[in-house]
């Protein structure tokens, strides 16, 4: 039972988000992620333990401004996946930046040989 709850909260909140301008959802889906961030507090000292870990020489505040940015990070992810239903061939690169793309065009119309 507690598994099928968490998996319709889930899907209203996609929901929400997939339906929401993309400001609004990246806005509420960070909200959302900072506040699970709060309430699990296992995750976030493994988190924490990690950065320690791994950057020793770093400030506690240099570690928490990590940390404040992987959340939002993940609230945009969130909010980016719930929208990707939304995406067309015709609106993708208002929300997609093709950096060097012309490399992979200039090399794909280069041809290559066969080998069989």
């Amino acid at each position: 039972m507690r598994e099928w709850l968490e998996y319709a909260a889930v899907w209203v909140i996609l929901k929400t988000l997939g339906i929401l301008p993309r400001a609004a959802a990246r806005g509420l889906a960070t909200g959302a992620a900072r506040v699970l961030y709060v309430m699990l507090p296992k995750l976030r000292k493994t988190a924490e333990f990690n950065l320690q870990l791994a950057f020793p020489e770093w400030s506690e505040e240099q570690r928490k401004e990590v940390l404040r940015g992987m959340v939002r990070n993940l609230g945009w992810m969130a909010a980016g996946f719930a929208q990707l239903p939304r995406c067309t061939k015709e609106n993708i690169e208002q929300l997609v930046v093709l950096d060097g793309h012309e490399n992979f065009l200039k090399g794909s119309g280069a041809g290559r040989a066969s080998s069989t």
